[in-house]
């Protein structure tokens, strides 16, 4: 049927009105429609940008048909539109800019489709706004809930098992996992709707509208003093310096910056049922009387939240980063996210959960500025607190560790740099400084000195009041807005990141001393035995945990961070030999301090000995290798045990997770327009995903959908089979009979006569989110999960033979085998590898030895365990013709 020209209801009183112009026209009658919450922004690169182009930012876009120029005054922006549908035409020449406005109304984006008449926009199941205001049009609100709520339950077309919610969370998975521009979604929506008419939204408008997204945040500040201005600020000129202020013109510059609340994303993960388990009705108990450090929760900080400042068993504690990320190869601009994971989630789930709060685009950015709403947010939550759902007890969020790196933590806490005097963060020492030869500017260093005073959190403050302008007391520059925030304590609440510190600091500098020709002069250069080196690294296979494989020593300018934590735990092996032996000594101290601190059940007493071995090891840099080798990143070793007694062990205060995270983001954008927004949508539709599927994908649900959702949210599609008590298959297994040896080991385990010889061995299993593997599994090339501790009275370690499914005890006859309710074990088998008494390392003057590196010997026998026997995954280490096993000393989630 041809298609008949717009707006006949305007004309022929037959014709009914649409929906959507009905609601529209109702909506510009409420006298409050011009408040615009923010400004909208942008880019004018429309083969590139995202998601922003179409939600625009903002509510004000979505909810309104009045276009804003750039040349209207705030006036304006509230005035009513006339009843015409006609398009305003934007002029001025200030919608050049990096970010500019698109001058598109929600009614004319919905209805200039070619094919699409009044009828059928007005009666698609689409047509419907979602997102409404309230005040004279809740009714509508509801009805178009509910109605889009019946929407998606309803088939795709009649007889599919695929609902249109399913579909629309299919195809935005589909989006988000290949970074798809607007434009190709618009082609790919048209795709759908020429195969399979009226099936999805026919523009990405309404297709991103059906996912309802909560909204961010502008904040601005002050082109000139950068003095913070608020959000929705009807201010004409700055407060602090008088300077002219236009919401449009700093949008269009971007002197702005996003912030995402904070509340929202926390009910958004307690709507989760797993999350919530684990975020509610916590056993504090079992955190005041722990005597060992396990994670943040066990740490001396944790506790004082309980006793001090009241934290509850419901309650919410948070470690916040921020970092500069470079965007653009051909510009300085760099991405500030700020950023906070949940300390109260396991590990597991810690890495996957971050939060996204903030996003600074452009120059470094004034962190008195940056931090102000979450500095507010926070202090709100911490002593209002916010109830969920039909929670009668309110919950309350603390912002207690910040984790970052060096010159991130002085512009936070408004210190000093490394380099600067006095530019350590928890202690008093200025450092050294000596004169270049090239006339440049004096370097400082850090070498150990006697007696080091300690900062005093209380006096930091009163430091800050007294420091001015170009003249700091003892490294504090001024005042912090993050000292606003009630927990956090900014000298202690500040976590010594081992990831920038020790593995790009430290770890990197002493290879660079090894190996660097400039130092081929001295007794400890060893750059002339690379070779040998390269080869002992390339025998390595490393369990899945270390997701890179050594690499050779001459790449190391290429290395990773998470590489250089790796080349710690086989370091001592690898350079046995090689690096003469006084500096190995000195290098095996600290290793045992790095490997100690990195335990996940750490005692007083190791922590202490953990600070003597650190302490020693600066203390002997100098004398070996010379003052230009006490850098701050070694001083900064000092403080590492002070750090885990207070904020928890290294691997659970680090910045690995939050710098993972950051890569990320960065995938999170197309083009060079509108970055910021473009990354602040992406991230609330990645977790409106999470949501969404909770809601749309049931138990009834077709098992494709959920297959092909799980590959698109890169969740694991391994064939689990028996899955109980923290333990999975993977694969189908084979039949397997037990020999003599196994006969007898699982007898011994059992203490009983086995019947039935006869079960399904596994080659690979997954046991508390752990992957292991057989001896015989040979597909995996660069790594290797079968070198184990375990306990068991003949030996601790082992290599792993595969695990058994068998019903040991069983003498049904196959004819009643499949009516057999005899007890299923889950067996592993193991080849056990003995320990020898002797060890590598040793240090007289605290009694320490290299404990954590034991050389084994290999055996025929066999021994039976349960999986819940399986300590550790180890690191297999060959050295001429000893083997020796290093256990990882955590579970590693963010490599």
């Amino acid at each position: 049927m041809p298609r008949g020209p717009y707006k006949r209801y305007e004309y022929d009183a037959s014709v009914p009105v649409p929906k959507t112009t009905s609601y529209n026209r109702r909506k510009r009658n409420y006298d409050e429609v011009g408040e615009a919450e923010n400004g909208s922004t942008l880019g004018d690169d429309s083969s590139r940008t995202s998601v922003c182009d179409t939600i625009c930012h903002e509510s004000q876009i979505e909810d309104e048909e009045n276009i804003q120029t750039a040349g209207f005054q705030a006036e304006h922006m509230n005035e009513e539109l006339d009843g015409s549908d006609e398009r305003t035409n934007a002029t001025g020449d200030d919608m050049n800019g990096i970010i500019e406005e698109r001058n598109t109304s929600n009614e004319q984006a919905e209805y200039t489709n070619e094919g699409l008449d009044d009828s059928d926009a007005g009666g698609s199941a689409y047509g419907d706004d979602i997102n409404t205001d309230t005040n004279g049009i809740s009714e509508d609100r509801n009805t178009s809930n509910e109605q889009n709520s019946e929407d998606r339950n309803d088939p795709i077309y009649p007889g599919c098992n695929v609902t249109k919610g399913q579909s629309l969370l299919l195809i935005l998975c589909f989006v988000l996992r290949h970074k798809l521009t607007d434009v190709a979604l618009d082609d790919l929506l048209l795709l759908f709707n020429t195969l399979f008419p009226d099936t999805v939204p026919a523009t990405k408008y309404r297709f991103y509208k059906a996912f309802q997204l909560d909204q961010s945040e502008k904040h601005f500040y002050c082109s000139t003093c950068t003095t913070y201005l608020g959000r929705n600020t009807g201010m004409k000129t700055c407060k602090a310096c008088d300077s002219l202020f236009s919401e449009d013109q700093s949008i269009k510059n971007g002197y702005y910056f996003v912030y995402i609340p904070l509340l929202k994303q926390i009910e958004t993960m307690l709507a989760n049922g797993k999350l919530y388990s684990y975020l509610s009705n916590r056993n504090i108990e079992e955190s005041l009387n722990s005597v060992v450090v396990t994670d943040v929760v066990t740490s001396e900080l944790y506790k004082e939240l309980i006793t001090e400042h009241g934290l509850g068993p419901n309650d919410i504690s948070l470690m916040w980063n921020t970092d500069g990320i470079p965007v653009f190869k051909s510009s300085n601009f760099s991405i500030w996210p700020l950023q906070a994971s949940i300390n109260e989630l396991p590990p597991h789930l810690r890495h996957k959960n971050i939060l996204l709060l903030g996003l600074w685009f452009g120059q470094k950015p004034n962190m008195n500025v940056f931090l102000v709403p979450f500095v507010e947010e926070c202090s709100r939550l911490e002593t209002d607190g916010f109830l969920f759902g039909n929670e009668i007890q309110p919950r309350k969020v603390f912002a207690f560790l910040l984790s970052a790196d060096s010159p991130a933590r002085a512009i936070v806490r408004n210190v000093k740099q490394f380099n600067g005097q006095f530019g350590c963060d928890w202690c008093e020492f200025e450092g050294v400084t000596v004169a270049t030869n090239n006339n440049g500017p004096p370097v400082r260093y850090y070498p150990h000195r006697t007696p080091v005073v300690m900062r005093p959190s209380k006096k930091q403050a009163a430091y800050a009041l007294q420091a001015t302008a170009g003249n700091s007391i003892k490294g504090v520059k001024g005042v912090t807005v993050a000292d606003l925030l009630p927990s956090f304590d900014t000298v202690r609440g500040t976590v010594a990141d081992y990831m920038h510190s020790v593995c790009l600091g430290v770890m990197r500098q002493m290879v660079e001393l090894w190996f660097e020709s400039k130092h081929h002069g001295e007794s400890y250069y060893i750059g002339q035995k690379v070779k040998l080196v390269d080869e002992r690294l390339q025998l390595i296979s490393p369990p899945s945990e270390i997701h890179r494989s050594p690499r050779s020593i001459s790449q190391r300018h290429f290395w990773k961070a998470s590489e250089w934590r790796a080349f710690i735990f086989y370091s001592l092996v690898v350079l046995h030999g090689i690096l003469p032996a006084i500096f190995l000594r000195h290098y095996f101290l600290f290793v045992y301090g790095i490997y100690t601190l990195l335990g996940d059940s750490i005692s007083s007493s190791s922590i202490c000995l953990a600070e003597l071995c650190l302490t020693k090891f600066v203390i002997k840099l100098e004398e070996l290798y010379g003052l230009s080798s006490c850098k701050f990143n070694a001083h900064c070793l000092t403080h590492l045990a002070h750090c885990v007694k207070d904020c928890g062990p290294l691997w659970a205060t680090s910045a690995f997770t939050f710098e993972s995270h950051n890569h990320v983001l960065m995938n999170m954008f197309n083009g060079t327009q509108c970055v910021p927004q473009q990354i602040t949508d992406t991230f609330l539709l990645q977790n409106k995903v999470l949501s969404l599927t909770t809601s749309w994908v049931d138990d009834d649900c077709s098992a494709s959908v959920k297959e092909l959702l799980g590959k698109l949210t890169n969740h694991a599609r391994f064939v689990h089979n028996n899955a109980s008590n923290g333990l999975a298959t993977l694969g189908c297994g084979k039949l397997a009979t037990l020999d003599a040896r196994m006969l007898v080991a699982l007898e011994d385990l059992l203490n009983e006569t086995v019947d039935n010889r006869c079960g399904k061995m596994y080659d690979r299993f997954l046991y508390n989110h752990k992957l292991y593997s057989s001896l015989s599994y040979t597909r995996s090339k660069r790594h290797t999960n079968h070198h184990v501790s375990i306990q068991h009275p003949s030996s601790k370690y082992g290599r792993i033979v595969g695990l058994l499914n068998i019903k040991p005890l069983c003498r049904c006859t196959l004819e009643f085998s499949q009516y057999c309710q005899c007890k299923l074990y889950n067996v592993v088998f193991i080849k056990p590898m003995y320990a020898s008494n002797r060890m590598l390392f040793r240090d007289l003057d605290f009694n320490v030895n290299s404990n954590f590196i034991v050389e084994v010997e290999e055996s025929d026998d066999i021994i039976a365990m349960y999986p819940s026997q399986i300590e550790r995954k180890c690191i297999s280490l060959s050295l001429s013709d000893k083997t020796y096993f290093c256990p990882l000393p955590y579970r590693i989630y963010d490599d």
